[in-house]
């Protein structure tokens, strides 16, 4: 999205939509009627560019094999209890059972989501998952999904084909089987970060998946994953950018996602050289404590520092506000809309 003289802005409000209206979150996180129209009502109030539809996307596959969710606080649902495969015997039965009636968890109230937005917003959604990686750590544990692989890769290996198979292939249908003219399944994946990972994971296990997976669903749908932060991490920052695009694919438009911390540890600059050699455009983030805590003056500058960038010789710009804290006063989030757009 390009706006002629100003910063396109987006966001991932729900936790705050559901807090700014004072609903429950036992329902908001239930009823897709009240989630879709409350989003899109929370994003016309702040004069976002573009409705970000979201719910608690990591959570979903995980509840509808088992686990159970529990605390719908104002953080919404959070999955408690031991992990699913915490004994590398029970692969084999782990099977997400769709379709011919059957709705486990709240597979239901996803495609409704899907529904609604494509009715409110006359475009179709993309098509949101837990990607293999970090659903492998919700259903193994992090310290069991790691020593899998590298201790015992193969079974790491035929853990993650599992998931795709299984679960996460089956799913990606259903949901495509609803909204059909969605073009885009789009996954979730934060547990493949740094430091939770290394390179090493990634040309391993994450980036021969992501092919895996995409193989699965050729022909079908477009694929990517999203989520990821840790270039500070690396003594190249381009060695962590450069396999976060490839399995980014055309999510985002195939722009380089520059979020906090890493975005305050290694410069607008350094992310902006890398946008120029390599063609793509930028989206740019503010980090959900700092736009909690504000000022709303502080947070204006830190936009128009973003703003110094737009020019004919540079990469495109968008404004991203990755996650909002259900708390975060309203004043500070505009401050982040207004300096963005004037």
């Amino acid at each position: 999205m390009e706006l002629p003289g100003r910063i396109p802005i987006f966001a991932q409000l729900h936790e705050h939509a559901c807090y700014r209206a004072g609903l429950d979150p036992a329902v908001f996180y239930n009823d897709a009627g009240i989630l879709v129209r409350n989003q899109i009502e929370t994003s016309k109030l702040y004069e976002m560019d573009l409705p970000m539809i979201l719910y608690d996307v990591y959570n979903i596959e995980a509840e509808a094999l088992g686990q159970p969710v529990v605390g719908y606080r104002a953080k919404g649902p959070q999955l408690a209890g031991t992990p699913l495969l915490s004994n590398k015997d029970d692969l084999e039965q782990l099977k997400l059972d769709l379709g011919r009636g059957r709705w486990p968890g709240r597979t239901r109230f996803v495609t409704e989501v899907n529904r609604l937005i494509q009715q409110e917003l006359a475009t179709p959604p993309p098509l949101f998952f837990c990607a293999p990686f970090t659903l492998a750590v919700t259903l193994r544990g992090y310290t069991g999904l790691i020593t899998d692989l590298k201790r015992d890769p193969g079974f790491g290996r035929r853990l993650l084909e599992h998931l795709c198979r299984m679960v996460v292939v089956p799913w990606i249908k259903l949901q495509h089987e609803h909204c059909p003219e969605a073009t885009l399944a789009q996954g979730v994946d934060a547990w493949g970060s740094l430091p939770n990972t290394d390179l090493q994971i990634w040309d391993e296990f994450i980036i021969p998946i992501y092919e895996y997976l995409r193989e699965l669903l050729t022909g079908e749908i477009a694929v990517g994953f999203v989520g990821y932060w840790g270039e500070s991490l690396c003594a190249d920052a381009w060695e962590f950018i450069k396999r976060k695009l490839y399995v980014c694919g055309p999510c985002f438009g195939g722009g380089i996602i520059a979020t906090d911390p890493d975005l305050k540890y290694l410069g607008l600059e350094t992310f902006a050289r890398i946008a120029r050699a390599y063609g793509r455009k930028l989206i740019l983030g503010i980090g959900a404590e700092e736009l909690y805590q504000g000022p709303p003056e502080a947070i204006a500058a830190r936009i128009n520092q973003y703003k110094s960038l737009m020019g004919p010789e540079q990469p495109p710009i968008n404004l991203f506000l990755a996650h909002i804290i259900a708390e975060t006063p309203p004043e500070n989030i505009r401050a982040a809309v207004q300096a963005a757009h004037h």
